[in-house]
């Protein structure tokens, strides 16, 4: 039987429902997603776990 592997959904659900982890997003002025990337607290400060931008997205200031 396959079991979950890390970073999947199945491993990360039970962190976001119990409230270690939040998603977070960057959205256009039309409502479309650009960016997002979960967070969780860390020992007193946050920790980001990783970042999706749309390449579109990138180098905009």
């Amino acid at each position: 039987m396959p079991t979950a592997q890390t970073g999947t959904v199945a491993t990360t659900r039970p962190a976001f429902r119990a409230g270690r982890k939040t998603l977070v997003a960057a959205l256009a002025p039309d409502g479309t997603p650009l960016a997002a990337r979960p967070y969780g607290p860390a020992e007193g400060t946050t920790e980001i776990d990783g970042a999706g931008t749309l390449p579109t997205a990138a180098r905009r200031a």
